[in-house]
């Protein structure tokens, strides 16, 4: 296990790298290359929708694997993108050349300071949040150490940011309400949407489905992302951002509450409408929350910085709806477990170990029948707070976004011929 997160770890480094390049990348050269503003807007919208239809297609692949060949051969499979991208990169890509420092003045002025104070507190603050009220107890010092460390480095990394020339993050852009609730928005969707693609399949098997059928059935979320983001850069040429992120949050609302009736007996031909539908509103966000942070930069900085925030906030998001998601779930089912006598004699071990006892737990023999289906709707009912909680941040975006947000999409003029 140490060498899987260590390894995961390097991996995660490289992933995050390529996220930002990516968009840099294709920003340098639609500007390079002369294109309009708008061109520019399209390739980065073509290269989300990518990324998303990776996404979708990446638990129907990792469940097949492990049905079939074995879930070393995900790892395998990730190992041969990578070596495609390493070998084609330097002969395709061909970027502007860019007059610059040398090396060691560019290495100068990254604000490594900063990226520390930054990291520090993000990682403090996860590790209070993963390992509270499960291993530790909420009120122990091995929690409120690193919770009291990560707060603490905010605010000094925001007193530092205001004097530093060139910022790993400028904080003026968050002064902007419209920036702001822009931002949240942005974090709420990548926290969501984490939550559900990694709960969601737990959910599955619990009902007795296999990981490929599980990977399958995470589709009405995952592929109506894709479809429907299209619709939502559509809408927002037409009508303007405002409109989809109103719509597109509208709908996450609406699907993600509905998620609350999920039990121990919901059929495919209930969570199935319910992920679309929350998929839908997800969906209409993808390409309006870009470019509601982009369009409320004020200054040329801040408008570099955005091109890359979208990304990152998204980044943190899925990160903190993981672990609050596994957060919330463990420690409701931890309370269950333990107020219920039937099963409070072996608690411990049912909650130290609940992704890895589904199996146990759907194997069980005819003759403790009683127990199965009493375990498999304690965990089903302890996934509920966190539908609950996801509903209550996506009602706070919408809230936000429709009060705070302000569209400044330059108005469409009818087009003159005669007269161009």
């Amino acid at each position: 296990m140490t060498t899987l997160i260590a390894a995961r770890s390097i991996e995660g480094s490289g992933v995050g790298a390529i996220s930002v390049l990516t968009q840099l990348t294709l920003n340098q050269i639609n500007h390079g290359q002369g294109h309009p503003a708008h061109h520019g807007r399209i390739f980065s919208r073509s290269a989300s929708h990518l990324f998303w239809v990776g996404m979708a297609a990446g638990p129907i692949i990792g469940g097949a694997c492990v049905e079939t060949v074995g879930w070393r051969h995900i790892f395998w499979i990730q190992v041969a993108c990578a070596a495609i991208g390493l070998v084609a990169l330097p002969f395709l890509l061909r970027l502007p050349y860019v007059e610059a420092d040398p090396i060691w003045r560019q290495l100068l002025k990254v604000d490594v300071l900063g990226w520390l104070l930054l990291s520090a507190a993000l990682a403090w603050i996860s590790i209070a949040i993963s390992l509270g009220g499960t291993e530790h107890v909420w009120s122990s010092y091995q929690i409120l150490l690193p919770l009291i460390l990560g707060i603490a480095c905010l605010p000094l990394w925001c007193v530092y940011n205001r004097y530093r020339i060139e910022a790993i993050l400028p904080v003026s852009i968050f002064n902007n309400a419209s920036a702001a609730a822009a931002c949240f928005g942005t974090f709420a969707q990548g926290a969501i949407l984490a939550a559900i693609l990694y709960l969601i399949p737990f959910f599955l098997q619990l009902q007795g489905l296999n990981e490929l059928v599980s990977g399958v059935s995470l589709a009405p979320w995952t592929f109506s992302i894709v479809a429907f983001g299209l619709l939502g850069g559509a809408i927002q040429s037409l009508a303007g951002y405002r409109w989809a992120i109103w719509t597109g949050w509208a709908f996450a609302t609406l699907g993600v509450g509905l998620m609350i009736l999920f039990n121990d007996t919901t059929s495919a031909a209930v969570y199935a409408p319910i992920g679309l539908l929350g998929g839908v509103g997800l969906g209409m966000l993808l390409p309006s929350q870009t470019t509601a942070i982009e369009s409320a930069a004020s200054t040329d900085d801040e408008t570099i910085h955005a091109a890359t925030l979208h990304i990152y906030l998204t980044t943190l998001g899925r990160c903190f709806g993981v672990l609050g998601g596994n957060s919330i779930f463990l420690n409701k089912l931890k309370s269950d477990m333990l107020s219920n006598s039937y099963l409070s004699s072996n608690a411990p071990s049912y909650t130290e170990h609940a992704w890895s006892m589904v199996k146990v737990i759907l194997d069980l023999p005819s003759e403790q029948a009683g127990l199965r289906s009493n375990l498999i709707a304690t965990y089903t009912s302890s996934l509920r707070p966190v539908w609950i909680t996801a509903c209550a941040i996506a009602g706070l975006a919408f809230f936000l976004s429709f009060w705070f947000l302000e569209d400044h999409t330059p108005p469409r003029r009818p087009s003159l011929p005669e007269l161009e």
